[in-house]
């Protein structure tokens, strides 16, 4: 399994926006794939937010998860957020999102990101592997959620 930007994979982008347009529907008004796809098309150079990265075996999509900016509407001020981890049914268990998230995390520590937000709606133990502590939980489109954050100091601080 490799883990690489979206970007050195532009034809997964299509593929990948159905998935993301099937799964997360039932939290965003108007989410589907056709809007999936136009964010991965605002992404761009390698050090830049947003950013998604896809595991692959053999060229084979196995998952992906994304940084972005504004996950939470009734956030703003908070950024960057940890978004849209998805690993296909048939390859979960295999540590496939361990790899991604880790992938993820450590793209941001090397930019010296302080902080990461995230939203689950039940993987906060999950989540926690990783230094993310629960902060609130809340409502996104009818559907309970917790709020996570991880620090970059105290994820540095538990390791």
């Amino acid at each position: 399994m490799e883990i690489v930007d979206l970007s050195e994979k532009p034809e997964l982008r299509e593929i990948l926006a159905r998935w993301h347009g099937v799964q997360w529907r039932h939290l965003y008004q108007g989410w589907n794939a056709a809007e999936a796809m136009r964010l991965f098309e605002l992404e761009k150079s390698e050090g830049e937010i947003p950013r998604t990265w896809i595991a692959l075996d053999n060229e084979r999509l196995l998952g992906s998860v994304s940084l972005i900016l504004d996950d939470l509407p009734q956030r703003p001020k908070q950024n960057p957020w940890l978004a849209s981890l998805l690993v296909a049914k048939s390859e979960r268990g295999r540590g496939v999102g361990k790899r991604l998230v880790e992938a993820l995390l450590a793209w941001s520590d090397a930019r010296d990101i302080a902080e990461i937000f995230l939203f689950t709606e039940n993987r906060t133990s999950f989540f926690a592997r990783f230094g993310f502590s629960s902060v609130e939980e809340t409502m996104q489109n009818g559907h309970a959620i917790t709020v996570m954050r991880r620090s970059k100091r105290h994820a540095a601080d538990g390791q």
